[in-house]
């Protein structure tokens, strides 16, 4: 038997879901083709499978909509989706590589291969938490797993990896988990416990006892206890501590004010060393003044 639905829709799952399609009933079965609309979310697919108190569906297009304003707030296409009533959450598996999910609130898009919407928690849980990515690696196109990137017009795709995340529904708010670094510009940062937060508009969060290398070619410098801004990706703000090491090898601790890249997309950085300080270059010299740092090149300047 086949019903499709006219003036109003079916009602379904003790009102919990409004289904708009043809339902196709045989014996054995209940599938149907069209949209699903529930809790806040609607599901879109050729072919979904009915049972009592859950749905299935192999490929579908799925979105949530927003709180308190219009549209979505997080969208996938291409996955393989179930809907599960009784213990109130949404499975879902990526179908293929190409395949992403839209954080519409917060310009950002995500490759990730599976997620899970807890209905009444107002999350979402993406990837895997227990998942570690190697922030030794070399070469960022070497790593493999999910990935974050801005749509921001203004952010030139910037990107990074995470395994997992948390998104809060009603907040808008992306909370990324065990990030290995951030490459910006000609420098790669590395966010402290992996933790990278991105509210709406694809803002990311200030990112506190953060780690820098500038740059990621030579490898000259690297500077500790950052505090950093992420703007794009080619454009950072920040400020840290460099540990210098004289003719000794004695250490003195540098502190930069500003670190950002110049016009050409060089990280440089401008501190100053007071006379309290005692800083030396070897027993025979003290210095105080000011001291800069291109990324280039692997001695300071000072002045």
């Amino acid at each position: 038997m086949q019903a499709t639905d006219e003036a109003t829709p079916f009602s379904s799952y003790n009102k919990g879901a409004e289904f708009r399609g043809t339902f196709d009933l045989s014996p054995t079965e209940l599938y149907g083709k069209g949209k699903v609309d529930f809790e806040r979310a609607d599901l879109i697919s050729h072919k979904i499978l009915f049972k009592q108190k859950k749905f299935f569906a192999d490929t579908a297009n799925f979105h949530l909509k927003a709180f308190d304003e219009e549209g979505f707030t997080f969208s996938t296409e291409n996955v393989n989706a179930t809907i599960n009533f009784q213990e109130r959450f949404g499975q879902f598996i990526s179908n293929g590589a190409g395949s992403y999910v839209r954080f519409d609130k917060n310009q950002y898009i995500a490759y990730m291969d599976r997620f899970k919407w807890y209905m009444d928690g107002e999350s979402i849980q993406l990837g895997d938490e227990k998942k570690k990515l190697d922030a030794g690696i070399e070469n960022a196109l070497d790593l493999e797993g999910p990935e974050f990137i801005s749509v921001h017009p203004k952010q030139d795709s910037l990107r990074f990896f995470a395994p997992a995340a948390n998104y809060n529904l009603r907040k808008y708010i992306i909370h990324c988990l065990n990030v290995p670094f951030i490459n910006v510009a000609d420098a790669r940062i590395y966010p402290d416990s992996g933790k990278v937060t991105i509210y709406k508009a694809a803002v990311m969060d200030t990112l506190k006892n953060a780690g820098i290398l500038a740059n990621t070619v030579t490898k000259f410098h690297n500077i500790k206890n950052v505090r950093a801004n992420i703007y794009g990706k080619k454009s950072y703000l920040a400020n840290g501590e460099y540990t210098y090491y004289d003719e000794n090898n004695s250490p003195f601790l540098i502190k930069l004010a500003k670190i950002s890249p110049d016009t050409s997309g060089q990280t440089v950085s401008e501190g100053f060393i007071p006379d309290s300080t005692n800083f030396r270059f070897n027993p025979y010299f003290s210095f105080a003044g000011k001291v800069k740092l291109f990324a280039a090149n692997q001695f300071l300047t000072f002045d």
